[in-house]
């Protein structure tokens, strides 16, 4: 089926896990010629069309969403006081007994999402 390909291209923070600390990024979006209208289609295959230009036909949204995740529920948690020497912890209270208790909280996903759309024609 032949659809057009458009990459993404954009500077960020360095992620974690590249070695290379590199910040540039790309991503791409296969868009089907129906997706397209004729406008934009003959302004793409022409080939001629600026970066400036180019945006203008596509719309780019992002969101993040909200993922559940466990959190230490400092309400029913009871905690004993105690010193940390030499990354060794000690109790200081012996006869104090802990426990940690747990809730599910909807946090931030670390996921962005992204969707790209044709743009309404003007």
């Amino acid at each position: 089926m032949p659809a057009y390909r458009i990459t993404y291209s954009f500077r960020g923070p360095p992620m974690a896990a590249d070695e290379y600390a590199g910040t540039w990024f790309t991503f791409s979006v296969n868009m089907r010629l129906e997706e397209l209208s004729p406008a934009v289609r003959q302004a793409i295959s022409a080939r001629k069309v600026s970066r400036t230009a180019a945006e203008k036909f596509f719309a780019l949204t992002t969101s993040r969403g909200f993922v559940q995740r466990k959190a230490i529920d400092q309400t029913n948690s009871v905690f004993c006081d105690g010193r940390d020497t030499d990354g060794s912890w000690t109790q200081t209270a012996t006869n104090c007994e802990e426990k940690v208790t747990y809730k599910t909280v909807a946090a931030p996903s670390d996921y962005i999402a992204v969707r790209v759309d044709p743009a309404p024609v003007r």
